[in-house]
């Protein structure tokens, strides 16, 4: 069965492909609004192009925001809590800000009963479990401040990735928007006088 679908896909694909060779739609799916220019509709290709500057702008604008906020949580970690990031994940950051310190965390997974979860109590230099150690020492402000942080780096994280997802679509609707564009023009005419002064209309389908 997923044989079969795969055929199919690629069939279509290589069918619609055949079908506009040589249209302008593919220059927008490199660059939306490139398509529609050579088509010389200038005002819509400069719609398109805008849409696209404010796409990779917010895309640039939110990275750069989710590194700085991901950069600041850190070192507030750090600073506060003896943290150590080396080959800490998402999930490690998490813990840190929703528990004052590692024992607690330990404690409320005993209880929970998710023993899979659970580090070794020896915390000393020489235990495999000492770089996974922090410890907010009560302070429950310090801790709230960097789950802020994490939080907000976590959100522009989730708002890059939606903005790609924008990008990707947007030059779909650019290559449909060509396509439609194209095919309006698929009937020409023309009128044709000869010397002995008659006139003869011609309708032309065009592929």
């Amino acid at each position: 069965m997923k044989k079969n679908k795969f055929l199919f896909i690629l069939s279509f694909i290589v069918l619609f492909g055949t079908q506009l060779y040589g249209s302008q739609a593919w220059k927008s799916m490199v660059l939306p609004g490139m398509g529609q220019n050579e088509l010389g509709h200038k005002d819509r290709a400069k719609l398109f192009l805008l849409s696209e500057y404010i796409l990779w702008s917010s895309f640039i604008f939110s990275d750069n925001q989710y590194s700085s906020y991901r950069s600041d949580y850190k070192s507030y970690g750090e600073q506060y809590a003896g943290v150590n990031w080396d080959h800490k994940n998402d999930l490690f950051a998490s813990h840190v800000g929703n528990y004052d310190s590692l024992e607690l965390y330990n404690l409320l997974t005993l209880q929970n009963g998710l023993l899979e979860n659970y580090t070794d109590e020896d915390y000393s230099d020489t235990s495999p479990f000492h770089d996974y150690y922090w410890n907010w020492n009560g302070n429950r402000e310090n801790r709230i401040e960097f789950d802020k942080l994490r939080n907000k780096s976590e959100n522009y994280d989730k708002a890059k990735n939606f903005v790609v997802a924008g990008i990707v679509l947007y030059r779909i609707i650019s290559f449909l928007d060509v396509v439609i564009l194209e095919r309006k023009n698929i009937l020409t005419s023309e009128v044709l006088y000869d010397y002995n002064k008659t006139a003869s209309f011609n309708l032309y389908y065009n592929f």
